[in-house]
């Protein structure tokens, strides 16, 4: 699946720092819910050329970052999920 792809073909050190970003985001700011958190940390973390930040018209990077955004938000529900799970504020 091209999702997966993507997702591979970044550094797992930079989908590790946005999972823990978005875990920071959702402990200072539950309201936000986690999804939206997971959202900020992808635009936060990844260069905006791959977000898209930078050139909106570019056609195929919606689902680059949907593709990252489901990721980060996957891994941080499962951080959450896991026991004695604690997120730093």
């Amino acid at each position: 699946m091209y999702r997966d792809a993507y997702v591979e073909a970044v550094p797992v050190s930079q989908v590790e720092a946005a999972v823990a970003l978005a875990l920071r985001l959702y402990g200072n700011q539950p309201e936000w819910g986690l999804k939206r958190c997971a959202t900020l940390a992808v635009q936060h973390t990844f260069c905006p050329c791959v977000t898209g930040q930078c050139c909106t018209s570019e056609p195929g990077l919606g689902v680059i970052v949907d593709a990252l955004c489901e990721e980060v938000l996957r891994r941080a529900e499962a951080v959450r999920a896991e026991p004695g799970e604690r997120v730093q504020r």
